[in-house]
């Protein structure tokens, strides 16, 4: 991860994001660890999963986490 965070870095990218399930304790543990410390929003679809349509899906209530660059 450290290796994709500075690949981000080197994109000039500000921040990257991350979704995780109220219910994973074990992964909002280690994403905080990973500096992911920032809630951004809950969110109830998932905007990569899309329907006929081109809608996206309703899927289970997640966090999205957000790691900042200095």
């Amino acid at each position: 991860m450290n290796r994709v965070f500075e690949r981000i870095k080197d994109l000039d990218y500000a921040y990257v994001t991350i979704g995780v399930e109220e219910n994973e304790t074990a992964n909002k543990r280690l994403y905080s660890r990973m500096g992911f410390s920032e809630v951004v929003k809950i969110c109830d679809y998932d905007p990569c999963d899309v329907n006929e349509d081109y809608s996206p899906d309703d899927c289970h209530e997640y966090i999205l986490l957000k790691k900042a660059f200095d």
